[in-house]
């Protein structure tokens, strides 16, 4: 490893420095704090009359555990008003606390187990079978237990997420129960390799196959969790799982395989539509478009945008590294900077191939991105499981398909 120290006013600067590197660096930006932060935290009744002030930290205990708290979308200007918007509804103990930016962070404070209620509140969770719910249940246990005492910036908090849930809204109590009966069922069962519990990441859909990932065992060797074809004989005819070569992503990308998440029939809800959406994906951007978004995310003026080449792959096709041709610099991007500096918000995977569009005197007119899958495609594919949980398999069957290996056990 090689560790860089320096100081950088922003992100950005940071990134710019990092591409000057060599390129057998890849790097992660990671914030030091200077100092801790200090200030006093003041806790108001309904009237905003002074009820409580307390230096850094303030702690709300609920006296039951069925009490809700809720929180609220709120602007301050000269005066503090207060929207109906319900911003986040939460249960437990909350916590407010001076995070290393010197701003109020909000941490609930739950066991894994409620924990896994609530990062369950998504669409897909909402029209899962059982099946499928329990072995969900012991992927993210595993996925979240291993990772714990790891946080890097966040170090006031075990877990950061990233996704905001805020807007979805369970469809009815008898999924909410459902959910909550498929957490309590698995209760301490988690996914493990030489009795270590094993890091077993998940993807909303893989696009028909499964990318390698070297973060699965916890162990000093070179034991990758290796790519699969998503379905039950883990091939299909015409390809091999090794999409290093254009021509074959090419292939790949415009086939229709009968893989477990491309789900070509009905009764599958929303599922459907999320499939459909993001197991075959398209996203074009006229030059100039797709110029001001690089040079924007990535603090580089490489003047104007001629091609974008990738560099290498994964087995699944994904792109771990890709050059930008410019008229002033070239500019390498690696693993998730592609996502996003290539896309206004954020591409949907790397899988993707780039079709241009050139004029007549040769420049570039309009690049669009051809693509496959939602998230980093290792792991478990959320849609996949969910398909083979309609085709009857229960939950050991689907975690033992994407996972190699490995063994459940309950550890409490």
């Amino acid at each position: 490893y090689k560790v860089i120290a320096g100081y950088w006013d922003d992100k950005n600067e940071a990134l710019r420095y990092k591409n000057t590197l060599n390129n057998d660096y890849n790097g992660l930006i990671i914030k030091k704090m200077e100092s801790k932060p200090e200030g006093n935290i003041e806790v108001f009744d309904s009237n905003y009359d002074k009820s409580v002030e307390k230096e850094n930290f303030i702690r709300i205990v609920p006296e039951s555990n069925s009490y809700i708290v809720k929180l609220y979308d709120k602007k301050t200007n000269n005066k503090v008003s207060i929207k109906n918007k319900i911003y986040k509804s939460l249960n437990g103990i909350i916590e407010f606390v001076l995070n290393n930016e010197g701003k109020i962070s909000i941490i609930n404070v739950l066991s894994i187990d409620d924990f896994l209620v609530e990062i369950f509140n998504d669409e897909l969770a909402h029209n899962a079978s059982y099946e499928f719910l329990k072995a969900y249940a012991i992927a993210a246990r595993s996925k979240y237990l291993s990772q714990l005492g790891l946080q890097v910036e966040h170090s006031y908090c075990d877990f950061f997420l990233k996704t905001n849930n805020e807007n979805v809204k369970y469809q009815s109590k008898k999924t909410l129960d459902l959910i909550n009966k498929a957490v309590d069922e698995t209760k301490g069962l988690v996914v493990t390799y030489n009795d270590s519990i094993c890091n077993s990441v998940y993807t909303p859909i893989c696009g028909g196959c499964t990318e390698d990932y070297n973060g699965f065992y916890n162990s000093d060797k070179d034991n990758p969790l290796s790519g699969i074809f998503d379905n039950e004989s883990k091939k299909v005819n015409g390809f091999e799982l090794s999409f290093t070569n254009e021509k074959g992503v090419k292939k790949w990308l415009k086939s229709n395989p009968d893989v477990y998440c491309n789900l070509n029939s009905e009764g599958f809800g929303k599922t459907l539509n999320f499939a459909d959406t993001f197991f075959r994906w398209k996203v074009t951007y006229e030059r100039k478009e797709l110029e001001d978004i690089i040079k924007r995310k990535s603090g580089e003026d490489f003047g104007t945008l001629y091609d974008i080449i990738p560099l290498e792959r994964g087995a699944s096709g994904r792109i771990k590294e890709l050059e930008i041709l410019g008229s002033k610099k070239n500019i390498i991007l690696k693993n998730n900077d592609i996502k996003n500096v290539l896309s206004d918000n954020e591409l949907s995977s790397t899988c993707f191939i780039v079709n241009t569009e050139i004029s007549e005197d040769g420049t570039p007119v309009e690049f669009s991105f051809l693509g496959a899958g939602y998230g980093d495609g290792s792991g478990m594919c959320l849609v996949g499981g969910i398909a083979m949980a309609e085709k009857e398999n229960d939950y050991q069957s689907i975690l033992s398909h994407y996972y190699n290996n490995i063994s459940i056990k309950r550890i409490y």
